[in-house]
């Protein structure tokens, strides 16, 4: 049994299909009757013995002082008290749970109290009265959950790219290229996800790469035909997933994301353009079947071979092409850079913001940082969403790292 504002760590089903201590009625809560095991015959004992210490106090009665009654007052009945639950405040900071306080805790109690010193602790610093952090708990305890799940759970997603020699624009002197990969990494790392760079070679070994390949022949300018070698490797994994271009960085990306949208349906978030998708490992297969197809039909001379030309031409047919899903990416432009006209609006519950269209390539290495460390003053603790720590400016922590192997 398990009252409603504790919530499971480790305490899987099938975890819990097994009574622990034999059956023997069990507070995993200390003192606190929040989360409770038993058998039939221990629920039952132990009702008798808790309506017995009733009538035998003389102060307030709740069930929790019930049993602490029993424990100091009567030593023929047994029960087992444990602290498998996790009752303090586990963050060392905003957004970064301390991982040490979790290990060995199988569920998490959102009381009151613990409400009241997360905010004594400046966990929620859009609220100014001390009274309403208990309210919090709905958001409170699914933020939690998600910020453990990333960072000391089993389920860190994973986040896709395709690194090409001179970055996505094919604009990028190696140096550049190098650095913007590993500016995009560390953000998306720092949000919690894990990263996996893909290359040609992992297009090669998928097993349409020839068929598509002879096709990409048709293309005379070599830049247009890299847009169609992520897919292929994205095509190559075995559980498919998350893409994203390294000029594309995070907004609101959160836990709920390990499962991919549209029940795993080739989707493009970023317009018609292949910057930002997702899907399962034989829906990419079916879309590089789809521009393959595609692509035999097309004359070398007259048509537009741009990957983003093609699907937005089996969009519209409904070829069964990608789905799209519009408003999902920010395309940021340079007015970001004045305080004045931020407007946090404009950003919320977008997944990821896109650089490219108001930046040359080599500017995104300095425009990124400086759009998060503007986005965290302006909007985030206002909006008490998903945010990096600030330990330090993050335009001087990742600026001072960004050349770092």
């Amino acid at each position: 049994m398990s009252d409603y504002d504790v919530f499971p760590l480790t305490l899987t089903g099938e975890v819990g299909s097994t009574l622990p201590n034999d059956g023997t009625f069990t507070a995993h809560d200390g003192p606190v009757p929040a989360l409770l095991s038993g058998t039939h015959e221990e629920w039952d004992r132990m009702a008798h013995a808790v309506i017995n210490a009733a009538s035998e106090m003389t102060d307030y009665i709740s069930d929790m002082l019930a049993l602490q009654f029993i424990a100091e007052n009567k030593p023929d009945v047994k029960f087992i008290r444990e602290r498998g639950v996790l009752r303090e405040v586990a963050y060392s900071a905003i957004n970064k749970v301390d991982c040490t306080k979790t290990q060995g805790k199988n569920s998490v109690h959102f009381s009151h109290r613990r409400m009241y010193e997360a905010w004594e602790k400046g966990l929620m610093p859009h609220l100014t009265d001390f009274h309403d952090a208990p309210g919090e708990r709905p958001h409170y305890s699914k933020k939690f959950l998600s910020d453990w799940s990333f960072q000391c759970g089993k389920r860190r997603p994973t986040m896709y790219t395709f690194e090409t020699p001179e970055g996505p624009d094919g604009m990028l002197l190696p140096a550049q290229n190098e650095a913007l990969l590993n500016l995009w990494t560390k953000i998306w790392g720092q949000f919690g996800w894990q990263i996996k760079v893909l290359t040609e070679d992992d297009a090669k070994k998928n097993p349409l790469y020839n068929r598509l390949n002879e096709q990409l022949q048709k293309i005379s300018i070599p830049e247009l035909r890299l847009p169609y070698y992520k897919i292929l490797a994205m095509g190559n994994l075995e559980n498919g997933g998350w893409y994203s271009d390294y000029d594309t960085f995070p907004l609101y990306m959160g836990g709920d994301d390990v499962n991919l949208p549209n029940e795993g349906k080739f989707t493009l978030y970023d317009g018609y353009l292949p910057t930002f998708m997702s899907a399962k490992p034989d829906e990419w297969n079916r879309i590089t079947d789809l521009l393959i197809s595609t692509l035999e039909k097309m004359d070398g001379e007259k048509d537009d071979f741009s990957l983003v030309s093609i699907f937005q031409n089996l969009f519209k047919k409904k070829l069964e092409g990608p789905s799209v899903s519009n408003n999902q990416i920010y395309r940021i432009n340079r007015q970001f850079q004045d305080s004045n006209r931020f407007v946090c609006g404009d950003y919320r519950k977008r997944r990821a913001a896109h650089f490219r269209f108001s930046f040359l390539p080599a500017d995104i290495l300095y425009a990124a940082p400086l759009f998060y460390e503007k986005w965290e003053d302006n909007c985030v603790d206002k909006s008490n969403e998903r945010k990096l720590v600030k330990s330090t400016s993050l335009v001087d922590k990742l600026l001072s790292t960004m050349f770092q192997h």
